[in-house]
């Protein structure tokens, strides 16, 4: 049930890709891969000689560490040697301090090198400290465990409230800084992160450990004015219309840019150019985003059409045909129509809103729908609907509850009589599997087929009961196990290694993943209902996830639009929404399944008005090569405008 979720801003959405293809070129990449390099350098030479950075960092000092708890200092090493596993109850402070009351302008540092990568630690700069609460911190350093593209993450956290990440590897050096009153983060001696907050002085240096076994590293401290290398700002500068968002892109960002669609995520702050402004093309017509240089091609005008507003069905059923040659696309009031790669229409249908059409596996040219007890295939180069059967024993039919598409292998349809009775329905047989009256268990909300062709159940309450929450059943409908206390929005998929997983907000779960502690995407082995955080995000945000798939692809799309003041309408805009703008808002991103890679696709320029076909909602093809979503471009003829717009993920640049 395509519900609007409200979470004071939910997440955001996910996509998938195939075949990279973009090349390094233009003399601003190769000046930026020249930086990159010689950081790289200078990064391998302080590695081979461990205590070089110390050289380098004139005028710092070892911390003294106060109020040691549960920690042993051995050399320069702080590490908790007692305590509970699954509390952060140990740390300690500095007896040096940076600033005074009153001061504004000041500068200094706390900077440590990280030596284990598995373990959950904090380390920062507070004014109050008190006692070994993560959530005193004022300015926190957080290196945990989460995978990271092969590394692991570490987070910003100011008062335990997350902000932007970057992934980490043992040996590896964290700064941060206060430069003339403003608090900054590095990595490596690159600033990945420019803080909102105001410093209160003086300042302490602060650290917090979970794990026995943690370590804080060759903590150093600056407290006596020292000037730390100028930071270059995150969020762009120049006008609206003409902002100089690539000058400012540190150079992770272009040199990863290479290798696919979109940029790897960096947690940088990027705003679209001339967003108050940009007016979308004609249909047919292409765009190239000003942050992300992905092609865009619309492919409808609602408006000038029909006087309607045109959207794709749902993120978690693919609009695309085999061949990606044909896509529906559905009106408000129009219902709905097939068109091609620039828009135009093919044919326009004549069944209800509701039919659910579900494109086929093995014909580019057919699909299946329902009308009312009837489930049907429709050719469209015949003109042709076929009915398959006839469920004389109910009134009424529909796909699942409404969000499920085709098996992954091509041939099922979990079919749901008179959204009671529910069963698993074999094309190449023509015959439904065992049918079970799964109201008579619980009220439920939704059912869909899993990779392996069991079936994911959401029932409407949450709880541990046996028929709460998210459970899956076999093919045959039987119980197979409890997999979640509580359901959210979700679609199915695989891992890399091959198992059956969900993808999901962890906005209702009481005990989510590290690195979804605020909000993100997790991914659930159906197994065993073990999680893992895929993409940390804010509670800023209206979120919906796809991860369409025929098997052949690892990634899931997510989509996000911000209900926080940077996606109003245009006569709603504040003068400061610019200064709203965060990390991986009003964007498309791609995330493989482990974890280990994330893309941003493309700004949608959707804005925030009425109910709910605003969002963007985007959606994968089956092969993962295209995406489409929604947007009103902040035009807003009539309640929940929008129209749909195509991003082609193989051929970029």
């Amino acid at each position: 049930m395509k519900k609007y979720l409200l979470i004071t801003g939910t997440m955001l959405v996910v996509l998938l890709v195939v075949s990279w293809g973009w090349s390094r070129g233009s003399a601003r990449l190769t000046a930026w891969y020249d930086r990159l390099d010689a950081t790289r350098a200078a990064n391998y030479e302080r590695d081979v000689e461990p205590m070089a950075w110390q050289k380098a960092s004139a005028g710092t000092e070892a911390v003294t560490w106060a109020n040691v708890t549960n920690c042993t200092l051995t050399g320069r090493t702080l590490r908790k040697t007692r305590g509970n596993n699954e509390l952060c109850d140990a740390g300690a402070n500095s007896t040096q301090t940076i600033g005074t009351t009153g001061s504004s302008k000041v500068n200094g540092f706390v900077e440590f090198r990280a030596l284990e990568s598995n373990k959950n630690r904090y380390l920062g700069l507070t004014h109050d400290f008190a006692g070994t609460s993560t959530a005193t911190i004022d300015f926190a350093i957080h290196l945990g465990s989460v995978p990271y593209r092969g590394a692991s993450v570490a987070e910003v956290r100011e008062n335990d409230v997350y902000k932007a990440e970057v992934g980490y590897q043992p040996s590896d050096i964290f700064r941060i800084a206060v430069e003339n009153g403003l608090v900054h983060y590095y990595h490596n001696d690159e600033l990945f992160y420019s803080s909102q907050a105001k410093p209160v002085f003086p300042l302490v240096a602060d650290c917090s450990m979970l794990q026995v076994g943690a370590t804080l590293a060759e903590v150093m401290i600056a407290t006596n004015g020292v000037k730390t290398p100028s930071a270059q700002p995150l969020t762009p500068s120049g006008t609206d219309s003409q902002p100089a968002v690539m000058a400012n892109m540190p150079p992770m960002i272009a040199r990863d840019a290479a290798g696919g669609p979109g940029l790897l995520d960096k947690n940088q702050v990027l705003i679209p150019a001339s967003y108050t402004a940009f007016p979308p093309p004609p249909v047919g017509g292409k765009y190239v985003d000003s942050v992300f240089g992905t092609t865009v091609t619309r492919l409808s005008d609602g408006w000038q059409t029909f006087k309607d507003g045109v959207h794709h069905e749902y993120a978690t059923m693919s609009p695309f045909n085999l061949d990606n040659t044909m896509i529906f696309l559905q009106g408000d009031n129009t219902g709905f129509f097939i068109v091609d790669r620039t828009g135009k229409i093919i044919t326009r249908m004549e069944f209800s809103n509701s039919a659910e059409p579900r494109w086929s596996h093995t014909a580019r040219d057919e699909f299946y729908y329902h009308e009312e007890n009837r489930l049907m295939k429709y050719n469209v180069t015949a003109r042709r609907a076929t009915t398959l059967v006839t469920f004389n024993q109910y009134e009424r039919i529909t796909f699942g509850g409404g969000e499920c598409d085709v098996s992954e292998d091509g041939d099922h349809l979990v079919v749901a009589g008179d959204m009671r009775h529910v069963g698993l329905f074999q094309l190449s047989t023509g015959k439904m599997k065992r049918v079970i009256d799964l109201t008579a268990l619980k009220p439920w909300a939704e059912a869909y087929i899993t990779a392996n062709n069991n079936i994911a159940v959401r029932f409407d309450e949450d709880g541990e009961g046996k028929y709460q929450g998210l459970s899956l059943f076999d093919s045959n409908m039987n119980f197979i196990r409890k997999v979640l206390p509580f359901g959210a929005h979700s679609d199915q998929t695989r891992d890399v290694n091959g198992d059956e997983v969900i993808v999901m907000g962890a906005y209702r779960d009481l005990k989510p993943p590290p690195g979804c502690e605020n909000n993100g995407v997790m991914k659930v082995r159906l197994s065993d209902s073990k999680k893992t955080c895929i993409l940390p995000m804010d509670w800023g945000q209206e979120l919906h996830v796809s991860a369409n798939t025929n098997g052949k692809h690892r990634w899931v799309l997510v989509s996000g639009t911000d209900v926080k003041g940077t996606a109003d309408l245009p006569n709603k805009m504040q003068p400061d929404w610019q200064k709203k703008w965060r990390p991986r808002v009003n964007e498309l991103i791609l995330v493989k399944t482990d974890g280990s890679e994330r893309r941003r696709i493309v700004h949608h320029r959707g804005r925030v008005s009425d109910f709910y076909w605003w969002q963007p909602r985007a959606t994968l093809s089956k092969d993962g090569k295209f995406a489409i979503f929604d947007s009103n471009f902040g035009f807003s003829p009539i309640k929940d405008y929008t129209d749909s717009f195509l991003v082609n993920l193989t051929n970029q640049r």
